[in-house]
């Protein structure tokens, strides 16, 4: 689910934003968000890259990511 407000998002966001998911979180967080990014800011690319969460919160801390959907993430 996303929290934007849709006149705000639209003049705001442009551009490539990184995103990093979990494989097993992917089918249920991503048809949602893809479709709500698309409506909402329709000028932002994601880039998307699959991994184990670990390594996504690592390329998050490490800047290679922008975001990222994890499970148990670490504290």
């Amino acid at each position: 689910m996303c929290y934007f407000k849709v006149e705000t998002i639209q003049t705001a966001l442009v551009g490539t934003f990184r995103v990093g998911c979990h494989q097993s979180v992917a089918a249920y967080t991503l048809p949602n968000f893809f479709k709500e990014i698309h409506k909402s800011a329709p000028k932002v690319k994601i880039q998307l890259t699959h991994d184990w969460s670990r390594v996504i919160t690592e390329k998050i801390f490490s800047l290679e990511l922008d975001f990222g959907f994890v499970v148990n993430p670490v504290k």
